[in-house]
């Protein structure tokens, strides 16, 4: 769950999805998508493949609130293994 800090009243958002990149080296491997908050078995199976220098790029992620589903307000989140 999300909270919204620093806001009036408590407002809770539930990611509904994103998708998964990894950048290895040389290569950017497909894409994986997650249809709720978790990461799937294989997410989980190549991030323990990384290594220094390695790049993970979650983006598209969808969340959903009071308003509706939407677009999560940063959509894009880069990890940089070190």
């Amino acid at each position: 769950h999300l909270y919204l800090e620093d806001f009036d009243f408590p407002v809770k958002y539930n990611v509904k999805g994103f998708k998964m990149t990894f950048s290895t080296g040389n290569n950017t491997e497909p894409v994986l998508i997650s249809n709720n908050e978790k990461f799937t078995p294989m997410m989980t199976f190549k991030i323990k493949e990384l290594q220094k220098g390695d790049k993970i790029y979650i983006d598209n992620i969808k969340v959903s609130g009071p308003d509706g589903e939407k677009d999560a307000a940063n959509k894009s989140i880069i990890i940089s293994i070190k």
